[in-house]
């Protein structure tokens, strides 16, 4: 009897430990999204504060560019609000108020990415998104080389034709 209870606690343990490590790959995934994703609005906001439209076609490049800019800047706060404030800050984290107030001003900025054309935003949104990776991922995760790997920016250069 004892060592079916022992064989169950130690299983149980090691689950737990199971589903920290899979909590923390997602995490992972999620900003390495989110790190895709700003890098995509920095390149769109620059594109589009350096060419001006002056011909129909690159009005029509400006629309399309203006128009992937909200999407970026929707997908971020969708991950925001559905991924960590739904799943994983909790009541019961030392420093909730903290993640809320950052989550809450990343939230803004990404509305307000939507509306100007400020590459200030972006950097901004940039630096808040790190302070928050900082809260949320362990050190050991954070100091491991090639963990946070460098993304590449999904979004596609204006030479190449869009469909809709």
């Amino acid at each position: 009897m004892k060592i079916l209870f022992f064989a169950a606690l130690i299983s149980a343990s090691l689950l737990y430990s199971d589903c920290d490590d899979l909590t923390q790959k997602k995490d992972i995934d999620v900003f390495c999204h989110l790190d895709e994703d700003l890098m995509s609005l920095e390149q769109i906001v620059k594109e589009i504060s350096m060419n001006p439209a002056q011909t129909n076609q690159m009005r029509n490049q400006l629309v399309l560019q203006i128009m992937d800019k909200a999407h970026y800047a929707d997908d971020i706060a969708s991950i925001l609000s559905g991924y960590f404030l739904q799943e994983r800050i909790s009541p019961k984290d030392p420093d909730v108020s903290e993640k809320l107030k950052l989550v809450h001003n990343m939230l803004v900025i990404s509305y307000q990415i939507k509306h100007a054309v400020d590459i200030q935003m972006v950097m901004r949104l940039k630096r808040d998104l790190h302070s928050f990776r900082t809260m949320v991922l362990p050190d050991k995760i954070l100091n491991q080389k090639g963990v946070l790997k460098k993304s590449k920016p999904k979004y596609r250069n204006k030479s190449l034709p869009r469909q809709l």
